[in-house]
């Protein structure tokens, strides 16, 4: 499949919006954010926050590897971001039932109302940033996003197979 010049503009105009648009929402959201993180029962902060969001929409305990990949991170510092967050009761790392080597991360009882309560104030700033979007433009920026995102994965597993070889 060829892409012609003219696509290639608009493709390059859109890549720019993207990242004008990225930064735009991250003021959003650490506006919304930091009043909750800064003034919340246990004061995270929001990489920590990040973690909690993302585990709670998990469907299993993801292992510290499978969430760094995820967060694009390193091990390392899923690591010690999840040490802080045991330490705050908001998750606990239980050994693998299956694999002693693994580490798996589950919320507790506080990290799940915790990460409910984040998950409430992500659906603010999505409220705040989509307010003239139909239903249906909704689904359409979802379905494209989605395929972006599998697009440049599908991409970078490739450059990395190509860099070890």
């Amino acid at each position: 499949m060829s892409i012609n010049t003219e696509d290639i503009d608009i493709v390059e105009y859109s890549l720019s919006s993207i990242k004008h648009i990225n930064t735009l929402l991250c003021d959003i959201e650490n506006k919304v954010f930091n009043e909750r993180l800064n003034d919340g029962e246990f004061a995270i902060t929001k990489r920590q926050a990040d973690l909690l969001l993302y585990l709670y929409e998990l469907p299993n305990p993801p292992s510290i590897r499978e969430l760094s990949r995820l967060l694009a991170t390193s091990h390392q510092n899923v690591k010690k971001i999840c040490e802080i967050l045991e330490s705050k009761e908001l998750l606990s790392i239980v050994n693998d039932s299956k694999d002693r080597r693994k580490q798996r991360l589950k919320l507790t009882i506080k990290g799940e109302r915790e990460a409910y309560n984040l998950s409430k104030a992500l659906k603010e700033v999505a409220s705040l940033v989509t307010p003239t979007f139909s239903s249906r433009e909704i689904d359409e920026l979802s379905n494209l996003l989605r395929k972006m995102e599998t697009s440049i994965k599908e991409q970078s597993s490739i450059n990395n197979r190509s860099s070890k070889n």
